[in-house]
């Protein structure tokens, strides 16, 4: 396994000693959560700034140079190392898990980005996707999670998505990755018309990049995609290896619909994990549970004015409406 990962996610939840800063929408912000709790090695979590967090907790380190548009910005870097609890303090030059025989909780530590382009973007994800300031944004923020990569030396990047993908087309020394596709449908990309020389142009004043880099290394289809250099650096340097998506039928979906994804080894499918200790455990008997499912059932027939009918079947369904879901 890599002893250091370092992932980058513009959702992310961050617990801290005085409480707890979020920006979640939907799966992703969940499994950011769930990896600084159970991912087996030391982590490095790169988020951007949201406005309506505090991050007064953390402390400010070395600043990060880009350039977007032709103009040079300069984000500031917020650092944060998650404390490890009490029962794991070094004891005689041993970690206490190694004594004890205990489970060592991962080494988490937390970078935000900030930059007035990341603070005025009013969602968590800007839009619409056609929009300069998007595209301006997410040119920002990839070469934030490069500088980071280029300063910070992981092992691998967990790529999650196509938000920071692009990031690959920075760095200075190719390392390994994972992608995991958390919603395929959508991989940064823009359709509104046949990609061409001048579009290359224009997408390369935006990012910093040469046009005839996004041009091979961006266009997929006559369309701008920025998942595609992340896919293409699996190609080039593990065989195509290491793409993955959150489940088994979602994974062969994706790799037969997307053009980005063909012939590609494999698009490994991966359920989303769900700890024990993470479930909801009724702390009722078995009468006192059916008891509460008569009543709750009872409830749903009434407010909707179906059926009363305890033997009746209710279907729930939690999530988009998709098919993939």
């Amino acid at each position: 396994l890599p002893r250091t990962v370092l992932v980058a996610s513009l959702e992310h939840i961050i617990v801290h000693e005085n409480g707890l800063e979020k920006a979640v929408t939907g799966g992703l912000g969940k499994v950011a959560g769930l990896l600084c709790d159970w991912h087996p090695g030391a982590l490095i979590c790169v988020h951007a700034w949201f406005q309506t967090n505090n991050y007064a907790y953390m402390t400010k380190v070395e600043p990060i140079h880009a350039v977007v548009s032709g103009k040079p910005m300069i984000c500031q870097v917020y650092k944060y190392e998650r404390p490890m609890p009490p029962q794991m303090e070094i004891i005689e030059g041993e970690v206490a898990d190694q004594v004890e025989g205990l489970d060592a909780p991962p080494k988490i530590t937390f970078y935000v980005v900030d930059h007035p382009v990341f603070r005025n973007r009013g969602d968590i994800y800007p839009v619409p996707q056609t929009r300069k300031s998007t595209l301006q944004c997410y040119a920002l923020w990839s070469q934030a999670v490069a500088r980071l990569i280029d300063r910070l030396q992981p092992d691998l990047f967990h790529c999650p998505d196509f938000h920071a993908a692009m990031a690959l087309m920075y760095v200075e020394r190719p390392l390994p990755i994972t992608i995991m596709l958390h919603n395929a449908e959508y991989q940064g990309s823009i359709a509104t018309q046949h990609m061409g020389r001048n579009e290359a142009l224009w997408f390369g004043e935006i990012f910093d990049l040469p046009p005839e880099r996004v041009r091979q290394e961006c266009f997929c289809e006559g369309k701008f995609c920025m998942l595609k250099p992340a896919v293409d650096h699996a190609r080039r340097y593990q065989a195509g290896f290491g793409v993955c998506a959150v489940s088994r039928n979602y994974a062969l979906e994706a790799a037969q619909k997307h053009a980005v994804l063909w012939g590609l080894p494999e698009v490994r499918g991966i359920e989303n994990c769900m700890p024990e200790s993470e479930r909801m455990v009724a702390p009722l008997d078995a009468a006192e549970y059916a008891e509460c499912r008569r009543q709750a059932k009872l409830f749903i027939q009434q407010k909707y004015k179906l059926t009363e009918n305890p033997k009746a079947r209710i279907f729930v369904f939690v999530g988009r409406w998709v098919k993939q879901k």
